[in-house]
């Protein structure tokens, strides 16, 4: 047999392979089942391609392109569909919000968001958590969403998901780079591979949500965590994704005050950019705290929102805080416990394991912050491919890393949301680990 004919029998071998797994385990055990044999596939391939000097094996470039090329298609048969019906969760929320801002309205007045919505038949659950809400998000959010009050819903919808779909490949490019770039492009397909894999990143493009955008700015911030640019990727984090404030924890327990302030100061330019455009009315309606007081208890206690909080709220049947409820003491306690953790461990870690403190606080930020929905999932990419990174200094090497990414992949993708929450649970739970051996008096992670 001619090394020709044997490569592309062995790529061709890998690829049915895949296409059969995927198959036979969607039937039997759905996404989580797929991702119990697919990801360690895929990282053994990464594994090979790195000793390789990134060459990839006939049958481990099958897989990956097997794999990339199924779950792809799926992705872009939901951004088909999504712009010729765009989703009421999450787009029509958008474009309500966008509407209210280019009319000049208050944004924050439920009769503003009744007089955009139009003839338009909502939900019951869109009308209680939008239209008699107003915008959820700091008036310099709404700079984010204010093209789309321009727009037809059509072509509106189209130049999102486009966005969106851009978002996820600067993600996955910025991935790359940081952790897998000596793999060179059999890197890059790994990466693509492990994107397309979780099940988060479909449950981002259905809701079209901003996740990845979110996840770029964060690995900017990480790329540049040293200068004092990374602020400012913070700063325009925040205006995306709140939780993304809580980032800030890093920089202030390593004294980096240029970032700090670098930060505010994107943070204060939007505020002015935002006045500039809306007004004062809706920063004032903002400040008086109106909008809180309005949501709905569901929204804290609904499946997709996996944050603590909301486990807690599942657990023990209290009412949420919204609703008449007050904090529950085992969430205090929870909370408490996490936070006094993760500065314990930033504190303390060596220069050479800063990342792992990135990685940590942006793990505890997801955990801590009350709206934390499923499909949030996505930030996970990046300290689990600092992990693998360096799998080679850590307890239990290669196999213990691609056996904590099986875990996290079957956990978020064996259910519609529920498994997302023991996800970040269990690697905020690695990662204190890791950094409380690391910063111990021999200092060594090993």
């Amino acid at each position: 047999m001619t090394p020709v004919r044997s490569s592309v029998l062995g790529f061709l071998g890998g690829a049915a392979a895949v296409g059969a797994a995927i198959v036979v385990l969607g039937v039997v055990g759905g996404l989580g089942a797929i991702a119990l044999v697919l990801v360690p596939a895929v990282l053994h391939g990464a594994s090979r391609a790195e000793m390789d000097g990134g060459r990839l094996s006939p049958a481990v470039a099958g897989v990956l392109a097997a794999v990339i090329v199924a779950f792809g298609f799926r992705l872009l048969r939901v951004v088909e569909s999504s712009i010729d019906a765009p989703p009421e969760w999450d787009f029509q929320a958008f474009r309500v919000f966008g509407a209210m801002a280019a009319r000049h309205l208050d944004f924050y007045r439920p009769e503003s968001a009744w007089a955009v919505a139009g003839a338009v038949e909502h939900s019951d659950e869109f009308k209680t958590a939008i239209l008699d809400v107003g915008f959820w998000y700091p008036p310099p959010a709404m700079l984010l969403f204010w093209p789309l009050g321009w727009l037809g819903t059509g072509v509106g919808a189209a130049l999102w998901y486009a966005t969106l779909v851009a978002e996820i490949v600067v993600a996955s490019w910025l991935l790359w780079g940081l952790f897998l770039s000596h793999a060179g492009r059999a890197g890059a397909a790994v990466v693509a591979a492990l994107v397309l894999l979780l099940r988060a990143t479909h449950a981002t493009v259905l809701t079209a949500q901003t996740n990845f955008l979110v996840l770029a700015l964060v690995l900017l911030f990480w790329r540049d965590r040293e200068r004092m640019r990374a602020g400012v990727w913070l700063g325009l984090g925040t205006l995306v994704k709140p939780f993304v404030i809580l980032l800030l924890l890093e920089p202030l327990l390593r004294g980096r005050w240029r970032t700090l302030a670098a930060a505010a100061a994107t943070g204060a330019s939007a505020v002015l950019v935002a006045l500039a455009a809306f007004g004062s009315a809706s920063m004032t309606t903002y400040l008086r705290g109106e909008v809180a007081g309005r949501m709905p208890g569901w929204i804290f206690t609904e499946v997709e929102n996996q944050s603590l909080l909301a486990g807690v709220l599942r657990w023990t049947h209290a009412a949420p805080p919204v609703a008449g409820g007050t904090l529950p003491p085992s969430y205090l306690v929870l909370a408490a416990l996490s936070f006094l953790a993760t500065v314990a461990v930033v504190r303390r870690l060596p220069p050479s394991l800063h990342e792992l403190g990135i990685g940590l606080v942006m793990v505890w930020a997801l955990l801590v912050y009350p709206a934390t929905l499923h499909h949030y999932a996505v930030l996970l990419l990046a300290p689990l491919l600092w992990l693998w990174s360096r799998r080679a200094e850590l307890p239990g090497g290669t196999a213990a890393i691609a056996g904590l990414w099986t875990v996290v992949y079957v956990l978020v993708g064996a259910s519609h949301a529920s498994g997302v929450l023991p996800a970040l649970a269990l690697c905020f739970c690695v990662l204190v680990a890791l950094g409380l051996r690391a910063a111990a008096p021999r200092g060594a992670v090993v």
